[in-house]
């Protein structure tokens, strides 16, 4: 069986991805990231979204899916300066990691739009609230997340409330506080 799919290396074309967007407006668009190793986080969020009915794009840092996977975009490599355009295309991220120090994708998924899905980890992830701007799970729950991007799916209001959440979130963090800092300490 093929897959009704695109790879796209690490240059997306000016404009695919929100052209290709239009296409699926209808059914809500899920995004999952990881490396895709056998143990791989991507093997994770990948079994927790590939029954439900939505669009899925997957970006991995290394690996390629699985033959038997099924999905409708995926992007491998991407540059960081490019990642806001996929971000800003998604509905839904769902975010598996198992620790994080300071976990920056979902943040930068919220300020781009997307209703957020993570792990509940240990770990810098202190601005995700439950409920508020994210849903969270239990570490390695995979009936969970799909519980929760399921539940996304659904309910449209949920889905716009913690998008809201993730919006009212990310005005509290910017880079200028680090950059003044950075400044100081070298110019010393």
């Amino acid at each position: 069986m093929q897959n009704d799919h695109q790879t796209v290396g690490n240059r997306p074309q000016n404009g695919l991805i929100f052209k290709l967007r239009n296409q699926f407006q209808q059914i809500p668009l899920v995004r999952v990231e990881g490396a895709i190793l056998p143990t791989g986080i991507s093997a994770a969020c990948y079994a927790a979204v590939s029954e439900l009915d939505c669009n899925l794009w997957i970006v991995s840092s290394d690996g390629v899916p699985e033959p038997h996977w099924r999905y409708d975009r995926f992007f491998q490599k991407v540059k960081h300066e490019d990642m806001r355009k996929i971000y800003s295309s998604c509905d839904i991220f769902l975010k598996m990691s198992k620790i994080e120090s300071f976990a920056y994708p979902p943040l930068e998924a919220m300020a781009c739009g997307c209703t957020v899905v993570i792990m509940d980890v240990n770990g810098g992830i202190e601005y995700a609230v439950d409920g508020k701007n994210v849903l969270k799970v239990r570490k390695g729950d995979i009936q969970g997340a799909k519980q929760a991007v399921k539940s996304l799916i659904e309910d449209d209001l949920l889905r716009s409330k913690l998008r809201q959440g993730g919006f009212d979130t990310v005005q509290h963090y910017s880079w200028d506080p680090a950059k003044r800092v950075w400044a100081e300490l070298t110019s010393s």
